[in-house]
């Protein structure tokens, strides 16, 4: 047997190692053994109390709300079971991408797999093959290509297997997601995204996904954006619906009716940037505006003819308004003796851009 001159793991002190049977020595005594235990102990508790690093995991969690509210909706809506479960697995996707994101934030920052098992209550083994940078690159990537593919507004439709209502009913709804996402614009302005991210609690990058039409917000999100730059939540939530496929709910008073068609023309409004009332009338080339101006304002429910005409004026689709106005038709055809009053407690249209006052 030689000795070989080595340094103590710890003290890092000269100290002779007997080389032969048996483990080498690390360090050089015990009390410097103990020592080191201590030091890593220490180290794993340090690790482990501070928040691993945001990057991935909050781009996947971001998703999540707006797939518990399109479940949630799904079910307030009465919708078929096939259409929930669908929903469902599409949210425990989300779930499995976030866990996998999350534990790969973990170990970039350092986290090791003895960690991450007893985070996740798993084997070592078991995290290693199931959270592998192999294995989370493969679900995000896959996560990535369905939602490239527009599988965030609806499971996607083969055209060859998909009735033709189907696919007309999946085109309305991504002309309502980029309808909203415009009127969503508008409302924003020149608002810093920073300053309307705090305010809604939310980061830029997201805010600007869905106002760019990249990302289709949960309701709330859309709501708090709404009100935050000083607009009526009302006025895009036909738009909201639609680009989910959502049906408004039936059997409510002319007036809620009345609401829904006036409130359903201002997203449409918005959407086009809102233009002037006498580029509006140029468009149509039928309508006067005094008649636009008051159908604006809330004071008038126009009949189909004219309002398939102003709906065209504001470059949207008559058709996609068509159940909003009839619910009000059926509706008064339900109270015959209902006269139809006016919307004026819905409140002036908006001066400016639609839905914020002026000097703002």
């Amino acid at each position: 047997m030689s000795e070989v001159k080595h340094a103590c793991a710890f003290c890092r002190r000269g100290m002779d190692v007997r080389q032969g049977p048996g483990r080498r020595r690390v360090y050089c005594s015990t009390a410097c053994r103990r020592r080191a235990q201590r030091a890593r102990s220490q180290g794993q508790r340090e690790r482990s109390s501070q928040p691993v690093s945001t990057g991935l995991a909050l781009s996947v969690a971001e998703g999540l709300p707006e797939e518990v509210a399109a479940l949630l909706a799904a079910e307030q809506a009465g919708a078929a079971l096939e259409a929930v479960l669908e929903r469902a697995r599409r949210l425990a996707r989300e779930v499995e991408c976030y866990v996998a994101a999350a534990v790969e934030d973990g170990r970039r920052a350092g986290r090791s797999w003895d960690e991450v098992a007893a985070a996740a209550a798993v084997s070592t083994y078991t995290a290693r093959t199931r959270w592998g940078e192999g294995e989370v690159r493969r679900l995000l990537g896959r996560r990535d290509r369905e939602r490239g593919a527009g599988r965030d507004e609806a499971p996607r439709i083969s055209p060859g297997r998909a009735s033709a209502a189907r696919q007309g009913e999946h085109a309305a709804m991504e002309r309502a997601g980029r309808a909203l996402a415009a009127a969503l614009s508008q409302l924003h302005g020149d608002r810093s995204l920073q300053e309307l991210a705090r305010a809604v609690g939310r980061s830029p990058s997201y805010i600007s996904r869905i106002l760019s039409g990249e990302r289709s917000a949960a309701w709330p999100v859309v709501e708090a954006l709404v009100r935050e730059c000083g607009g009526r939540p009302e006025y895009v939530r036909h738009l909201w619906e639609s680009a989910h496929g959502l049906a408004p709910r039936t059997r409510v008073g002319v007036d809620e009716a009345a609401r829904r068609v006036h409130a359903a023309v201002m997203g449409l409004y918005l959407a086009a940037a809102c233009p002037d009332v006498e580029r509006v009338c140029k468009a149509s080339e039928a309508l006067s505006a005094e008649w636009v101006k008051r159908v604006l304002a809330g004071v008038e429910v126009p009949d189909w003819a004219r309002l398939s005409a102003l709906v065209s004026a504001l470059g949207a689709r008559p058709g996609d308004l068509r159940a909003v106005w009839e619910g009000l038709h059926y509706t008064l055809l339900a109270t015959l003796d209902a006269p139809l009053e006016t919307l004026a407690d819905c409140g002036p249209a908006p001066r400016g851009a639609a839905g914020r006052d002026e000097g703002e």
